[in-house]
């Protein structure tokens, strides 16, 4: 029964490694142009199935752990303990899965002391991923910033402050764990119900899913701004301002959410610039 529910699990996931390998490499023209980079389909593909194959690996493994668990709410307290779990885990697959590395001394300096004591950061190829930062962890003396390389020639030395300022905000309000815990609630809530009234699981599943989506979505549209407002005492919101600007200009992030703002999970840019300017770091 453990290895039938594992391999259904892989069969589900397979196809969505599948789409998200294509839509890979569909970028690498993009990057080409854009960021400049000397990349080979080849490549690209090697490292989506890479940073993919970690998290499959993972996730049949704990729908193998879950299946061992007796129906009911002792499955349901074992599938949110794992996803804890994995939410402590994360950064280290991340290492791997991202091809990430120590700063060197000059991009330490950089960073300055914006970095507290037990945070830690790493530089990630700008190939495997499209992002530009982020935070990850949730255990004391394993939370990590996440940055990739072009930042260090993108930003000037405020600027890159104010960025990696926001994402140690993250960890200073508990931001990963809310929002495991916003997934969780809603997770650990399907299966029980689908151990308590399985025929009705599906339509619960489908009539909770939208409004769920918008309300986890202003849940972290709040934690980005408290991370601004973080990031704004600690360096100065004309800084950050400065920085999101850039980011903008180079293609790094949005400049503005589209048409489904409410599904968004960050405010638009010219939102959080107009907050940002002006205020002084504290």
């Amino acid at each position: 029964a453990v290895a039938g529910v594992a391999a259904a699990v892989a069969v589900y996931a397979l196809p969505v490694v599948a789409v998200a390998v294509a839509v890979r490499l569909a970028t690498v023209p993009y990057r080409r142009a854009v960021r400049g980079f000397r990349l080979r389909y080849r490549d690209a593909a090697a490292w989506e199935l890479e940073r993919d194959g970690v998290g499959l690996v993972g996730v049949v493994l704990a729908a193998g752990v879950i299946a061992l668990v007796p129906a009911g709410w002792p499955r349901v307290v074992a599938a949110v303990g794992l996803g804890l779990v994995a939410t402590a885990l994360t950064p280290f697959a991340l290492v791997v899965a991202l091809r990430t590395r120590w700063p060197t001394d000059d991009e330490r300096a950089a960073v300055g002391d914006t970095l507290p004591a037990g945070v830690r950061l790493r530089v990630v190829d700008d190939r495997t991923r499209l992002g530009s930062a982020f935070a990850a962890g949730v255990v004391p003396g394993a939370e990590y910033v996440f940055l990739t390389e072009s930042l260090f020639a993108t930003l000037d030395g405020d600027e890159l402050r104010a960025v990696v300022a926001h994402e140690v905000g993250h960890h200073a309000h508990g931001h990963v764990l809310l929002r495991y815990l916003l997934v969780a609630v809603a997770a650990g809530a399907a299966l029980g119900v689908a151990s308590v009234a399985p025929d009705a699981a599906l339509v619960a599943v489908l009539l909770g899913t939208p409004p769920f989506a918008v309300a986890l979505a202003a849940v972290v549209r709040r934690t980005e701004r408290q991370a601004d407002a973080y990031a704004a005492e600690a360096v100065g919101g004309a800084a950050l301002a400065d920085a999101l600007e850039t980011l903008a200009e180079h293609r790094y992030i949005a400049a503005d959410g589209g048409p489904a703002r409410w599904l968004a999970y960050h405010p638009p840019l010219g939102e959080r610039v107009e907050g940002l300017r002006g205020r002084r770091a504290g």
